[in-house]
């Protein structure tokens, strides 16, 4: 790592210290066709949650609730920021596959994601859920591997970063789609040891494959502790700069639940009534700290040798 990348990373930790104490406010500059360029804002509610889902229970009166953060329309991705990781970007557009709205994420020798910050409490979601599909994998000249920063380029890749107290600590699994590597391989990010990568998918697909991961127990596995934190930032990246080739994918919404609405989805049909207007159940957030800004600044890009 060289001077100006160590100089980087200090302006970014004095940033995010301004950012996190409401000195200074950021707005992003998303290359998203039809989003606004919306103000970042360090705490986040539950009326700022893209859709609200209610489920009712028939014949039993018992009703719950999932977080759902709409991709494919225009407004969905408005309180979403990018975060160019290279020289050049990679492009996020509107986009459709197999009927259904989405994100398309192309990168042509680029790397760029789109992150959302939104504190989640445990106590709110214990599981997410999404939708993806993978059309062109990077180029490589070399074996894929996971734990080396030559040719760290994926074509699928979704992040969860946790909220700590202390920016160092500050930690994120990275799921990510891969071509040749097998399912459930587990690795340390080789930038480092606080962002770890889970394989959910390997080889070429003709359809959507859809996820549903306990990210308690990912964490608690991976990192060999419990979790007692909170879920600060959900971040989707297609990225091939590292490769100098092109990479295709596309992204569906994401969901968050609970444990208790995964089992009545085992015991029960459902009846989906869709209550955009519900703001009855505001999300506790209490963020006074801004050092996962900087977590992400740093250990979420490539960096510098």
């Amino acid at each position: 790592m060289n001077f100006l990348a160590i100089l980087t990373i200090l302006i970014t930790m004095l940033g995010a210290f301004f950012y996190g104490n409401g000195i200074i406010t950021l707005k992003s500059s998303p290359s998203f066709i039809g989003a606004k360029t919306p103000e970042i804002k360090p705490l986040v509610t539950s009326n700022d949650i893209s859709k609200t889902d209610k489920y009712e229970l028939a014949n039993e009166n018992i009703a719950v609730e999932k977080l759902r953060f709409v991709l494919g329309t225009p407004n969905g991705m408005t309180d979403w920021e990018e975060k160019a990781l290279a020289k050049k970007t990679s492009s996020y557009i509107l986009s459709e596959f197999e009927g259904k709205p989405c994100v398309k994420g192309v990168s042509e020798n680029g790397a760029s994601s789109m992150i959302k910050k939104c504190d989640i409490p445990r106590t709110v979601a214990n599981f997410v859920s999404w939708n993806w599909f993978v059309e062109k994998f990077p180029e490589r000249k070399k074996e894929e591997r996971l734990n080396t920063k030559e040719e760290f380029d994926f074509a699928g890749q979704v992040y969860l970063v946790f909220y700590s107290k202390f920016f160092l600590k500050t930690k994120a699994i990275q799921y990510v789609w891969t071509e040749t590597l097998p399912v459930e391989t587990i690795s340390d990010n080789p930038y480092t040891n606080n962002v770890k990568i889970i394989v959910l998918e390997s080889g070429k697909s003709e359809t959507w494959k859809h996820e549903h991961r306990n990210f308690v127990k990912d964490y608690e596995m991976l990192f060999e502790e419990k979790m007692d934190t909170h879920i600060q930032a959900v971040a989707f990246m297609t990225d091939s700069d590292s490769t100098g080739s092109t990479a295709i994918a596309y992204y569906g919404d994401f969901t968050f639940e609970t444990e208790e609405l995964k089992q009545i989805y085992n015991k029960k049909d459902i009846a989906d009534i869709t209550d955009d207007s519900n703001k009855n159940n505001k999300i506790d957030t209490n963020n006074e700290n801004g050092f996962s800004e900087w977590f992400i600044n740093t250990f979420f890009r490539k960096g510098e040798e």
